[in-house]
């Protein structure tokens, strides 16, 4: 039957496909519906490309600044003012940059500030549909973090999936924060697969050893848990986390 609307037909790679088919299940939908929406949020973005343009050149304004700075810094030697001022001019970030949200979110995390990193991480996220899913993924990744920080793992476990999602894969980087974010949220049987899944491809890695007996050991296999704490020591033998772990598992 003729179609109403003109059709396209496209050939897909694997993993573009595999997340096309993610995307599809999680939202009930088929795949060409999910392919129409991507190509119109695209089609958006290219639309928006003058307001990408500023923003870049805001970048570059940024950067001629930094070096203003650096040359003031190395001729007057007065390297706290200069900085204050920098710092100032960052975090006021008019108009809203959400890649420069993200590197602040970052420093708050790193002194501790969690919950402040998840209020600034929670805006950023939402202000992104207009970037590519490569870009859009960092902020995921921090927010995941941040929610994880924060003692919030069953929204964290969300940020990871939907980083996954994005990147069409667990890379290793992401891996121990979203099995810690599944284990904690009662999802053991997940953390347990991506590691054992992880491990298939990289049997020599002792840190996913060390984290498969953590992951056992909270479902209560107190006897796997110490068969991967042992499994991680003998790949390295000075990993002293799994040693700590192993004689916690043998001596509860």
């Amino acid at each position: 039957m003729p179609a109403r609307n003109p059709r396209v037909n496209v050939v897909l790679e694997k993993p573009i496909y595999d997340i096309v088919g993610r995307i599809a299940r999680e939202e009930g939908t088929s795949l060409s519906t999910v392919v129409r929406d991507l190509v119109k949020e695209a089609v958006d973005r290219e639309r928006t490309l003058p307001r990408r343009t500023i923003m870049y050149a805001g970048y570059l304004g940024l950067i001629v600044l930094i070096a203003f700075l650096a040359m003031d810094i190395r001729r007057t030697g007065d390297w706290k003012d200069n900085a204050s001022f920098f710092s100032s001019l960052v975090r006021n970030n008019e108009p809203y940059d959400p890649v420069i949200e993200v590197h602040m979110a970052k420093e708050e995390l790193a002194s501790g500030n969690a919950d402040g990193a998840v209020r600034r991480l929670e805006r950023t996220v939402k202000t992104m549909s207009a970037f590519t899913l490569k870009e859009r993924a960092p902020a995921h990744y921090w927010y995941g973090r941040a929610l994880l920080g924060a003692g919030r793992p069953r929204d964290a476990y969300e940020q990871f999936k939907t980083v996954a999602l994005l990147e069409g894969s667990v890379t290793l980087e992401l891996l121990p924060f979203i099995v810690e974010a599944a284990a904690l949220s009662g999802d053991i049987a997940a953390a347990r697969s991506l590691l054992e899944k992880s491990l298939r491809s990289t049997p020599g890695n002792d840190t996913l050893w060390n984290s498969l007996g953590n992951v056992l050991l909270m479902s209560g296999d107190r006897k796997g848990a110490r068969a991967a704490y042992g499994k991680a020591l003998e790949i390295n033998p000075t990993n002293r986390e799994a040693a700590q772990n192993l004689l916690n598992a043998v001596n509860p």
